[in-house]
């Protein structure tokens, strides 16, 4: 069980960080897992990625929770185009650094980050591991995923999504040095689950809450099993497959 958060384009980083504190402790929505404010909070750490000048991924995790960590003033006034947060609250896997996203592979330049709301059961066959730490779902999940990715950087990402079987949500960030991929595919929980877009000319937020500052702008939900795809240099976003409620997979 986790929060995450992606922005794109033109974002104010210090609001969109104070937004993700202030959501971390579970004071700004209520759903299933936090029926009264502050009861769930997401302190088995977090982590930040975000894009330098030089088109490189800066990243940063703590076992501390992001609310307690006495270095995210570090953070608060980066100049990025793209930047990724998640809190963790964890449900499989130890309380480490490894296990704590977003999860980051370089392969020669080649970069790629993964994000990660929810606990998958299934067990991974995996004979190659990419990351040789880590022992939480999302790790073996990234590991497969990994497994998939040819030599122009590309994976069909849906099969690693739709062909999941025992999990409670799926919903994921998937970055590639070309695309991210934001994923929804939950069973149950919906309004914990259910992510929400907000678009507008300077660029876009993908949250699993509506962040604070901007409430008062017009949000739509992302629906489950879905797969949008971002192109993070133009800043477009757009649905790349879904299957319906009522599909088997």
């Amino acid at each position: 069980m986790c929060r995450m958060v992606i922005g794109i384009g033109n974002i104010d980083t210090k609001k969109l960080i104070d937004d993700f504190r202030y959501i971390a402790q579970g004071k700004n929505e209520l759903h299933e897992k936090n029926p009264y404010y502050g009861k769930l909070m997401h302190d088995h750490g977090w982590g930040l990625a975000y894009l330098n000048k030089k088109n490189k991924w800066v990243i940063y995790k703590s076992v501390n929770p992001i609310y307690e960590d006495k270095n995210l003033k570090e953070f608060t006034d980066i100049d990025t185009q793209a930047l990724i947060i998640h809190a963790r609250k964890a449900t499989a896997g130890n309380k480490t650094i490894p296990n704590t996203q977003p999860l980051f592979f370089k392969n020669q330049d080649q970069e790629f980050l993964f994000a990660h709301n929810g606990t998958i059961n299934d067990q991974f066959d995996i004979k190659t591991k990419y990351l040789e730490y880590g022992d939480s779902d999302t790790v073996m999940w990234f590991n497969k995923i990994l497994l998939d990715v040819n030599k122009e950087n590309e994976v069909r990402i849906e099969k690693h999504l739709y062909s999941l079987k025992n999990f409670t949500s799926a919903n994921f960030f998937f970055v590639t040095p070309e695309k991210i991929f934001v994923g929804q595919y939950y069973r149950k929980d919906p309004k914990y689950h259910t992510m929400k877009l907000f678009k507008e000319n300077y660029g876009l937020i993908i949250s699993s809450e509506i962040l604070p500052h901007l409430k008062s702008k017009n949000w739509s939900e992302i629906p489950n099993r879905s797969i949008f795809e971002i192109d993070y240099k133009k800043k477009r976003a757009m649905v790349k497959k879904r299957i319906s409620q009522t599909s088997s997979v």
